[in-house]
């Protein structure tokens, strides 16, 4: 018997949840748990951020790009997708969907994985920073599309099987955590209003980075190429400017909820503005969380024993590969292995990115690559940004590469975590 493939696997992945059912409890009220989103853009150090927030409570459940599958190289708006080649089109897809987007979060952080569509799942398996995707690069196919793919009756059983397991798996990792984080480049600040009517105790973290700096690092990466550049300035500056004024919005009507943080302040005095970050949103900044900034800013290696909180107990899949990355849900062991300080002691590798051990140098760097013609290309594309956030513009070329002059200055928008 041939069945249809991935709606059977769906259908009968239910079945078998039902009917094993359900003892797994959250191990805290949804009002104890933390539930923090971070927006941003790529290449803005997000990464790094999102990371930095999990080094309080030990068992942290963390989706990274949790709209990869369905955004792609675009964002969602409330009422259209853009993209970074500064087009935006009309949505035509369900999936695609504002209301979709916010559906999506919310049974994240009420950890409600089963109901979440496969390309959300999918991620789960996909970034390999997270060392635990290899546990479960099975569990969720990537959706086959224009190919119908028919499956022998007991494939279809024994995926089913599976994928109800892998569920299981990340849901008893989401219940038992005391902390819950998504981060992605792929929201628009203007679903704010609606993500935290729908979320309550919500904390969003807007994050923001010198539109040059990241322009660069995507550069680097291959991502721009030299006919692109002021398509890819143009998209990236309105996108940061109309996400500023919206926030800006939002600030008064949802007190305490939303928090512009720019990049470039964290990593010039990280333990400090870590520590402010950590009290708006509830955390506990322990001995163990000091020493990992000083790890991965100033390029001291960690060594911790048990510290405050929960007793930590991981297997031998859980500790931390050679890279230096956490477990697929931010499950930390108890000590660091030595392969955390990597052979080239200049460099920590955390996440999706190499940090260098002066986390402030990494964040200038920009200012050594660029060429001058660019920067001031930049500066006249983005002169409403750079008032709203406190950007500098540079005289010349000598200027630019003078790291002892400051890039930036504190704005209104910016000042909780800047001054």
């Amino acid at each position: 018997m041939i069945w249809n493939g991935h709606l059977m696997i769906r259908n009968l992945t239910v079945f078998t949840m039902t009917n094993q059912k359900l003892t797994r409890q959250a191990k805290y009220k949804s009002s104890e748990v933390s539930k923090i989103l971070i927006l941003t853009y790529m290449r803005s150090g997000s990464s790094f951020v999102a990371e930095s927030l999990q080094q309080g409570y030990n068992h942290t459940f963390y989706s990274f790009e949790p709209f990869w599958e369905i955004y792609k190289k675009g964002y969602i708006t409330p009422d259209k997708m853009c993209y970074r080649t500064n087009r935006c089109s009309m949505i035509g897809d369900a999936l695609q969907l504002p209301e979709t987007a916010i559906s999506i979060l919310k049974d994240l952080y009420e950890c409600k994985l089963d109901s979440l569509p496969e390309e959300v799942l999918h991620t789960f398996t996909k970034f390999e920073q997270l060392a635990d995707h290899r546990r479960l690069e099975k569990c969720f196919p990537i959706p086959k599309k224009r190919k119908k793919a028919n499956i022998k009756q007991k494939t279809v059983e024994r995926t089913a099987k599976t994928r109800a397991k892998c569920i299981e798996y990340l849901e008893n990792k989401c219940l038992t955590s005391k902390q819950r984080v998504v981060k992605s480049i792929r929201i628009s600040l203007q679903l704010a209003k609606g993500i935290l009517e729908k979320i309550k105790d919500l904390k969003i973290i807007h994050l923001i980075r010198d539109p040059r700096a990241i322009l660069q690092s995507r550069k680097d990466i291959g991502e721009i190429n030299k006919d692109g550049f002021i398509p890819f300035s143009k998209q990236l500056c309105n996108r940061i400017s109309r996400d500023i004024k919206e926030s800006a919005e939002i600030l008064d009507s949802y007190p305490g909820r939303v928090f512009p943080l720019r990049y470039e302040c964290l990593t010039e005095r990280p333990a400090e503005v870590l520590r402010k970050i950590y009290k708006d949103l509830s955390l506990p900044f322990i001995s163990r969380t000091e020493a990992w900034v000083n790890a991965y800013t100033q390029g001291n290696v960690i060594s911790t024993k048990g510290d405050e909180g929960e007793n930590n107990h991981t297997t031998e899949k859980e500790t931390l590969s050679e890279t230096g990355t956490m477990d697929l849900l931010g499950t930390r062991p108890s000590k660091v292995n030595k392969e955390v300080a990597p052979k080239d002691q200049d460099s920590i590798r955390t996440g999706y990115n190499v940090f260098k051990a002066n986390s402030s140098e990494v964040a200038r760097g920009w200012r050594l690559k660029m060429a001058y013609s660019e920067v001031t290309l930049v500066d006249k594309l983005c002169s409403s940004v750079f008032n709203k956030i406190g950007a500098y513009q540079f005289k010349s070329q000598s200027d630019l590469e003078d790291l002892s002059h400051s890039d930036r200055y504190d704005t209104e928008y910016t000042s909780r975590y800047c001054t």
